[in-house]
């Protein structure tokens, strides 16, 4: 599915950034990844993973972005 996707969206830009941490609050998934704004990472952009849309951008910094999930 994914693949399709990507073959029918050429013209995005992807990224396959590492979770470098994660919320210790247990009322919402949180995670942070290595990439941010100096990436081209924006606010409310969408986080895809082989399984589909899993969550959004919810802040971004220079060097990373935290997720919600």
């Amino acid at each position: 599915m994914l693949l399709t996707f990507r073959q029918a969206h050429q013209t995005f830009r992807w990224w396959r950034p590492e979770v470098i941490g994660t919320s210790a609050d247990t009322a919402s998934q949180t995670v942070y990844l290595d990439r941010g704004e100096r990436d081209g990472i924006r606010r409310n952009m969408g986080v895809i993973t082989p399984d589909g849309v899993v969550g959004k951008v919810i802040e971004t910094y220079g060097i990373l972005r935290k997720c919600s999930c």
